[in-house]
């Protein structure tokens, strides 16, 4: 079961979660994104690769040759406290860089700047206990997908071209992800990573984000 839990943890990492979401919102609704292709938008899809992913990755593989970590895994809270000031600036920056963007939906810009809030959550009860930042992400990623499918600002999204299944069925698809971040919450008290308690701050954390940056976007 340890096996299994571990390859839910690494495909479920939270900083793969905006990723996650812009390729979904890519998907479904091409048009909102002011392309008729996919591949029109690989340069965007770039930008939030490398500053959701690879560079907060890169910080903390370059702090562990340095000595400055223990391990990747960042098992000890003071330990996570760089990396989470090195991810909070890349959000920044990928929030700053699309905010302007006309081009790109408010849904997606709200998606990230709720990220944004959940990281400086993420650090500021860090310092107190270790919350679960796998958690908040998946949370992040169920409340976006919830956003998607129940709100008008998605704009006309095709579900069909995932599946027909969810055409058929909308509900399925949050159902799907909401269900992912159980099995992510499962999979981290397995490992022995997060107790309960830290796994539900992690949930109230990516729910109280995403709310916020929905009110400021949309109310």
């Amino acid at each position: 079961m340890k096996i299994i839990a571990k390859i839910i943890s690494v495909l479920f990492h939270p900083s793969l979660m905006i990723t996650y979401a812009f390729i979904l919102f890519l998907i479904i609704n091409p048009y909102i994104f002011g392309v008729d292709r996919f591949l029109l938008r690989t340069p965007l899809l770039f930008s939030v690769i490398f500053l959701s992913f690879l560079f907060p990755g890169g910080t903390v593989l370059m702090m562990r040759k340095l000595n400055l970590i223990s391990g990747i895994t960042l098992q000890n809270p003071k330990e996570r406290i760089g990396p989470y000031i090195a991810a909070i600036i890349f959000y920044l920056w990928l929030y700053i860089n699309i905010r302007s963007n006309f081009e790109i939906p408010e849904l997606f810009k709200s998606l990230v700047l709720g990220s944004t809030i959940s990281l400086c959550l993420l650090f500021f009860f860090n310092n107190f206990n270790k919350v679960s930042a796998h958690m908040a992400g998946m949370t992040g990623l169920s409340m976006f997908t919830l956003f998607l499918i129940y709100t008008p600002h998605s704009g006309m999204i095709s579900l069909s071209l995932l599946s027909p299944v969810f055409e058929r069925i909308p509900a399925l698809l949050p159902a799907l992800v909401i269900f992912c971040t159980g099995l992510v919450g499962y999979a981290r008290i397995e490992l022995g990573v997060h107790t309960l308690k830290q796994i539900c701050g992690g949930f109230m954390i990516g729910l109280f984000s995403q709310m916020i940056a929905y009110i400021v976007y949309f109310k």
